[in-house]
């Protein structure tokens, strides 16, 4: 690990600061939309009432929990809806397909032998809110939601990041970030325009972004972002939770929250 005095020497010299976004800063916005939609659906088949919508974005194991705790707590009344009972079909089979091809993503890019991107992850996604007739607007986070998402203390050690920051996500519309975070650009995905599919698309945009630039800082924290690595000027790497593979290859590591680069 590096120690705090030559830490904030890198920092200092930066000229530009690259940011994942998707369970670097927070937890993964596409997965927190696609748990909510999921609450809903089964809301709508199994009780009257519609149940509590998060203030944050939540991840598969807080859902999981939610909901079967749900079914203990609340009455349990069947809908008459025939479309409901279909949507409940499609998020439960996008759902176990898309945690298939997540598993399936950190083992072969574990291994090395082949490189599986998230494009199917994205594909799969959109074709689960077609399905379902879903208007991703709908489920959008404002800031207070996001504010209540962030890791423990990431908001203060961007804020004293003073050089360039450039933040790129592959879920969609995430644009609420760039006020609460102050970030100079964010590129990130939405319905109509995909810019961000996979690992090369990242390590394009990042190359385009930092031509011109002579020491460069990496927040990453999975193998999607490992392309970025390639850089030729990357002065420090600073990776949150990373799978063992690419642990070596970070400068610091961040596993509970960010109050080490406080």
């Amino acid at each position: 690990m590096m120690e705090k005095k030559e830490l904030k020497k890198r920092l200092a010299s930066l000229d530009l600061f690259l940011i994942d976004i998707d369970d670097t800063i927070a937890p993964h916005m596409t997965v927190g939309i696609a748990n909510t939609l999921a609450r809903d659906v089964i809301s709508s088949c199994f009780f009257n009432e519609k149940l509590e919508n998060p203030d944050h974005i939540i991840t598969t194991k807080e859902n999981v929990s939610f909901i079967l705790k749900s079914f203990f707590k609340n009455k349990i009344v069947f809908t008459k809806n025939k479309k409901q009972y279909k949507d409940l079909f499609f998020v439960l089979y996008y759902g176990i397909k898309l945690h298939i091809l997540k598993l399936l993503f950190n083992l072969t890019n574990a291994s090395k032998i082949y490189h599986v991107s998230n494009e199917c992850l994205i594909n799969n996604f959109l074709l689960l809110l077609k399905k379902t007739n879903t208007n991703i607007t709908k489920y959008q986070y404002n800031n207070q939601q996001l504010q209540k998402s962030l890791f423990p203390g990431v908001k203060e050690f961007l804020e004293k990041i003073k050089t360039t920051k450039i933040a790129m996500s592959q879920s969609f519309d995430v644009g609420t970030y760039k006020q609460l975070l102050h970030f100079d650009k964010i590129i990130d995905n939405n319905i109509n325009k995909i810019q961000i599919k996979n690992s090369n698309d990242k390590y394009r945009i990042a190359k385009n972004l930092s031509k011109d630039k002579k020491e460069i800082g990496i927040l990453m924290n999975d193998y999607e972002d490992e392309e970025l690595l390639k850089l030729s000027n990357v002065k420090l790497i600073i990776m949150k939770s990373p799978p063992w593979r690419l642990k070596k290859k970070a400068d610091v590591i961040i596993q509970k929250d960010y109050e080490y680069l406080l």
